[in-house]
């Protein structure tokens, strides 16, 4: 069953990763080094870590992958029986609880912070990787707080060193940037920094994503540092390691169906430039995107099978019903009429003056083909034209439909 769950997590992104390409457009084309650091490094920890007298021990970097949970290395708290994380370029510092997934053979940890609300990372479809696609590590080298540097992946294939499967690159890897995420100009997670080969120029390595999705997919109860630490090599009832895999592929595979998509409760979010706001599920994640000519912000849920997209601007002229439905129909067959068996609905006025239809399509992901489902919306109030498009696995649409709407019907251009 392990197997299958990690199949699931490395691939499920698939079913709609491209479609979200199409919808975000230019807005992920061509950032550089200054606009990834802006949107990561909020995301990126400085870790210290303590003995069990509380002396300093080691340090090291994290990113948020979960609003309370930090991943790392597991060198970086080996041995610790305290720590403290704080977030880069802010002066709070929390406490870490305490480890809830580490996997020894591959140098992985997830661990729970207290009283945060961190700003998680996604991470990418490693399959996609390409030999020279440049890549950005973020982290703090030797307690330098937000050091980015940049690279590329250097290696064709996934080098095989001290038992771990690792990915080559040229961004440095120094001693407290262990840790660190490797991101892609998505700012889309491809790898955890580990190590430097010292006697090799730019040789630097970095734990493939891949690992990573099936720690998180296994998540057990916090454990403390000290209780963690105190327990033998071997064996393990509370947060189990996760035993041997093969290592992520580059190349095809084999999807297996959609995981379930859960609504949690749910909370009012207002754009910072208030040009929208919307009801979304609590254990959601809210990806911004934007730019200064347009507003894109990504709304997805934890199986990471159902997304929102919204789009927002500033238009000078008031649009005419017709020209809303024009605009529509127009973006969603520029975006999406390359994919089998598209076709979308007859557009119809909603109730709040709104312009809505409904799309489909075939989407193949590694031989298997899902049918999509999807709704958009346009409006323009006070100026600001905005849209909406909703996505989920046919399969669950029927039996997701009540909070879907909720979320939907909650949005509100210009509110």
């Amino acid at each position: 069953m392990l197997k299958d769950l990690n199949l699931q997590t490395i691939f499920r992104r698939l079913i709609y990763l491209l479609l979200v390409m199409f919808l975000l457009g230019s807005q992920i084309v061509g950032q550089d080094a200054r606009i990834i650091a802006k949107n990561v490094f909020p995301s990126v920890v400085l870790l210290e870590m303590q003995d069990e007298l509380k002396r300093p021990l080691a340090q090291g970097s994290g990113f948020f992958v979960r609003p309370d949970v930090v991943a790392t290395n597991y060198h970086v708290i080996k041995g610790a029986s305290y720590g403290t994380a704080k977030i880069v370029g802010e002066p709070s510092i929390y406490n870490i609880l305490g480890v809830v997934g580490f996997d020894k053979k591959r140098d992985l940890a997830l661990m729970r912070i207290s009283g945060v609300n961190g700003k998680p990372l996604s991470l990418a479809d490693i399959s996609k990787i390409e030999v020279g696609q440049e890549i950005y590590a973020l982290g703090n080298p030797r307690g330098l707080e937000g050091t980015i540097s940049t690279g590329i992946i250097s290696g064709s294939n996934f080098r095989h060193l001290d038992g771990e499967d690792l990915m080559q690159i040229t961004a440095p890897i120094s001693p407290g940037s262990s840790g660190g995420p490797v991101v892609n100009k998505e700012w889309e997670v491809i790898g955890v920094a580990v190590s430097s080969l010292e006697k090799g120029q730019n040789l630097n390595f970095a734990i493939p994503s891949a690992y990573l999705a099936l720690l998180l997919a296994n998540m057990q109860t916090v454990v403390s540092l000290a209780e963690l630490n105190m327990r033998p090599p071997v064996g393990d009832s509370s947060v189990k390691q996760l035993p041997p895999s093969p290592p992520p592929s580059i190349g095809p595979s084999k999807p297996l169906g959609t995981i379930a998509v859960i609504f949690g409760d749910f909370k009012t979010y207002t754009h910072p430039n208030k040009y929208f706001s919307i009801d979304v599920p609590s254990n959601w994640t809210i990806t911004d995107k934007s730019t200064p000519e347009e507003s894109v912000v990504l709304v997805m849920d934890p199986s990471e099978n159902a997304v929102v997209v919204i789009r927002a601007s500033k238009r000078a002229t008031q649009m005419t019903q017709a020209e809303e439905t024009k605009y529509l129909t127009d973006f969603l067959n520029d975006k999406l009429s390359t994919f089998a068996n598209f076709s979308q609905g007859e557009p119809k006025i909603q109730k709040n003056g709104s312009i809505g239809v409904y799309f489909k399509y075939d989407q193949a992901v590694k031989g298997v083909t899902f049918l999509m489902w999807g709704d958009a919306f346009v409006d323009q109030k006070a100026g600001v034209l905005g849209s909406l498009f909703f996505i989920i696995p046919n399969e669950q649409y029927e039996l997701k439909s009540k909070p879907a709407y909720q979320m939907i019907n909650s949005f509100k251009v210009n509110p």
